[in-house]
């Protein structure tokens, strides 16, 4: 059984797990160690902090800061952030409000097409966080407009560009660069998240990005990596000194192929690579 996992969301983001329901699953899968890495927040950090205490589990603060570089929307994780910084909590609310603000657009669009549900009660599903794709649709499973299980791939139904409630989005994210040096001055340590997936999308972004110098370590283990990609991967970390991390990217029930917190095992060497920024549990 795992006993650690560095890589996963609660609904503070897109999961559909809570903060409390996190460390009950945690302490009881044995657990030592944990990195909840929600988007774009750092509003989970007080609560983690008390659980943490509570249950006697270690934790990284940590978060996966969205960035765009050549038009490829991608994503950094970020271990070790200062949990008292003003900057990534005005960050964090200004994004919310902003996510916040494009779900009452999508839901008055609902409303208009006759689905009778008010807004306060599809905010009942945000528990902390915006309410992401997911969690609207789970509002609307929960009022039979569709299966809990067709959850993810109803995404392009309700959201795409000739989605049902598409609203465009004109959020300003940082580029890569902008992302990695945010991340630094928040005293956080930067790690590229599924380079897997990038090489998908487009390979050349992908090589550049894994030579980048702004990066502090590589998440090597993760399901989108495939063995040849993570060979690639750890050698470079292991040539260049850096931080080989990796996790589950459990999001939940809202995840195509559902995958539970600590489901993914990890070698020794990513609890080495991370260790030094494990909070205290007093």
């Amino acid at each position: 059984m795992a006993q650690y996992d560095f890589h996963f969301h609660s609904t503070y983001s897109d999961g559909s797990t809570t903060l409390q329901e996190i460390f009950n699953k945690a302490k009881g899968k044995g657990i030592k160690a944990l990195a909840v890495t929600d988007h774009d927040t750092s509003l989970n950090f007080p609560e983690m902090k008390i659980l943490s205490k509570a249950y006697g589990i270690a934790y990284i603060p940590a978060l996966e800061l969205t960035v765009v570089e050549q038009g490829v929307k991608l994503h950094v994780l970020a271990y070790g952030l200062n949990k008292e910084s003003e900057e990534l909590y005005a960050y964090s609310t200004n994004l919310k409000n902003y996510l916040d603000h494009k779900s009452h657009k999508q839901i008055s669009i609902l409303n208009s097409k006759g689905i009778n549900i008010s807004p306060e009660e599809f905010f009942k599903q945000s528990k902390g966080g915006p309410l992401y794709r997911a969690k609207l649709l789970y509002t609307l499973a929960l009022h039979g407009y569709l299966k809990v299980d067709d959850i993810m791939v109803s995404l392009p139904k309700y959201f795409g560009k000739d989605g049902m409630c598409y609203v465009e989005d004109t959020y300003n994210f940082m580029n890569f660069k902008e992302g990695c040096k945010f991340i630094k001055r928040n005293g956080g340590k930067v790690v590229l998240a599924h380079p897997g997936k990038i090489k998908k999308k487009k390979e050349e972004l992908y090589n550049d990005l894994i030579r980048s110098s702004y990066l502090d370590g590589i998440e090597v283990y993760h399901t989108d990596n495939d063995e040849e990609v993570k060979k690639e991967l750890r050698d470079i970390c292991l040539k260049k000194d850096l931080r080989i991390t990796g996790g589950s990217d459990s999001h939940g029930i809202f995840r195509k192929k559902f995958i539970d917190i600590g489901d993914m095992e990890l070698p020794q060497e990513v609890v080495e690579s991370l260790k030094d920024l494990f909070a205290t549990v007093m």
